[in-house]
């Protein structure tokens, strides 16, 4: 026998703590009360979106209506249901079903015009969410033209005090952490200390950070001593949001200056120390190393053979060097023991090692017909294909008759939705299984036309290799090399030869020589019709 039913939703944790979801309970089951039921179910979801259908009780709810289990619904309002186009979906699912829906608030007759109020509705509510968000942004930058915090921000040194039923919400001075900023200042501006002397220095006092942390970090000390809120003007909405190009996700990006919004807030740092500090950050930028116009063949192509990561250059003594970046000593125990390695040897390493590959493509090519040889990657391709298509017109048939059964009842919908499920990852298996195939096929037909490219490639660059000039040697570095492993007497160079504008060769070379210096190759060639060539140079003293 039919049954009535009400539905309710609350869509937050805050929600369900302030018992929305009770007081609708109470006013659907009065209604239902009021209309001479005694007995019907309760379908309740927390925690959803109106705008997610994929809630467990509503779905249950939909089923018992479909089989004429629940022919009569009550709902507090439309938007506890869905909101816009979904809303409509519902209903018409609904009552096509033979099951009457009726809203506390706002009730919609089953009419055309009934349907476009309905519609309406879900739109009103949406608008209502936009409004609100909109009023909440409007709102935040009011108050923070007014002098006041819009939201909760705490820079070390400061503590928050939340708004009451007297007052906005405002910064007081933190004592405690205000003497440390006065620290960091005075040892930035009268002792002359770096920003990682100072750095240094607080870890060794044992000074926690704002967040507890033991270490401090240079970049932080740069934070604490360019932030304005310590001559007493805090900066609100300096960066915004945007999307990323080509779907990209959403990154920050600093507005207008005369977008900025100065929040007056109680001064810790006087002026004449804050314009001291100004003045010598902007002093060594203009000094800084980084900034200094030197010359390193290999910037961003060197790699450490201890930790992996990248080798900035670095000058000592007015000499060039390379060292690797994680070097800091205070982060602890991820400090990398890697020296200082000359930058004119390892240059001269890698660019020995790139030419003498270069003028010898013979080799070269002869390892890369040996390994074309022996490939396999085509083997047995189009059986493969012929499976893989099998297998997903099963798949799709499948989820047909799956589909089937459910509309004609056979099935429940926690068994459609377990059934379908399982298909969706075997498609989805079978459509990465495919894709590789195409994607080991294109490999295959690459390497092929790699080979007649290689000696023409290395011909017409080996030819003018002695002619080049340093800018002309990192451009053809930076096309070739892929990245150079780097120990303290030997680099292993890896390095793509590129085969036309779509593909690249993969090669591994080894030449022997008799000298302080010595060069290890070996040919390898791999499925992903690169050529790269691998090799060692070592050198001494």
């Amino acid at each position: 026998m039919a049954k009535k039913a009400l539905y309710a939703r609350v869509s937050s944790q805050r929600q369900e703590d302030e018992q929305t979801v009770q007081s609708q309970l109470a006013e659907l089951r009065e209604a239902i009360a009021q209309s001479g039921e005694v007995d019907w179910d309760e379908f309740v979801d927390e925690g959803y979106s109106r705008d997610d259908l994929a809630r467990p009780r509503l779905d249950r709810l939909r089923d018992l209506v479909s089989t004429g289990d629940v022919n009569h619904v009550f709902v507090q309002s439309p938007d506890r249901l869905a909101s816009g186009a979904k809303l409509v979906i519902l209903f018409e699912e609904l009552t096509e079903a033979g099951c009457e829906v009726t809203f506390l608030k706002g009730d919609v007759a089953d009419t055309p015009d009934g349907k476009l109020l309905l519609h309406m509705q879900g739109a009103i509510a949406e608008y209502e969410k936009t409004k609100i968000s909109e009023r909440t942004r409007r709102g935040k930058l009011y108050w923070a033209r007014q002098g006041f915090l819009p939201v909760k921000i705490e820079p070390f040194g400061f503590r928050y005090i939340p708004r009451n039923d007297r007052s906005r919400a405002t910064l007081e001075v933190n004592e405690d952490n205000a003497q440390v900023v006065r620290s960091i200042y005075r040892w930035f501006v009268e002792d002359g200390l770096t920003l990682r002397g100072i750095a240094a220095r607080l870890t060794s006092q044992v000074v926690p950070t704002a967040r507890g942390a033991a270490h401090w970090y240079p970049s932080v000390i740069r934070k604490i001593l360019s932030n304005p809120a310590y001559r007493c003007e805090l900066l609100y909405q300096q960066t915004e949001r945007v999307k990323g190009e080509n779907g990209r996700r959403t990154r920050t990006r600093l507005r207008p200056e005369s977008d900025w919004i100065r929040i007056p807030v109680p001064r810790i740092v006087q002026d004449e120390l804050w314009n001291g500090a100004q003045s010598k950050l902007q002093a060594n930028k203009a000094v800084s190393k980084r900034n200094a116009k030197r010359e390193y063949l290999l910037r961003g192509l060197l790699f450490c053979a201890e930790c992996g990561s990248r080798l900035a250059g670095k000058a000592r003594n007015q000499e060039r060097f390379y060292r690797c970046n994680n070097v800091d000593k205070l982060v602890g125990s991820r400090v990398c023991n890697g020296s200082y390695i000359s930058a004119d040897r390892v240059e001269q390493a890698v660019w020995d090692t790139v030419s003498d590959s270069l003028r010898n493509p013979e080799l070269l090519a002869d390892q890369y017909r040996k390994q074309l040889e022996e490939s396999s990657a085509s083997n047995g391709f189009d059986l493969n294909k012929k499976q893989i298509v099998l297998g997903l017109k099963r798949v799709v048939l499948q989820e047909n008759r799956m589909t089937d059964a459910y509309r004609n009842e056979a099935i429940e919908l926690d068994r459609y939705k377990s059934e379908m499920n399982q298909l969706g990852e075997r498609r989805k298996g079978l459509e990465k299984e495919q894709a590789e195939l195409e994607r080991q096929w294109a490999t295959e037909q690459s390497r092929q036309s790699a080979l007649g490219h290689l000696e023409r490639f290395c011909g017409e660059v080996s030819s003018g290799l002695g002619n080049l000039t340093f800018e002309e040697r990192q451009k053809l570095l930076r096309l070739i090399v892929e990245r150079a492993v780097v120990n303290d007497n030997s680099v292993r160079v890896e390095t793509i030869i590129p085969s036309d504008r779509q593909h690249t060769g993969l090669l591994r070379t080894r030449h022997p020589e008799a000298s302080s210096e010595s060069l290890t190759t070996e040919c390898d060639c791999h499925v992903n019709g690169r050529l790269t060539i691998s090799a060692e140079r070592q050198w001494h003293g």
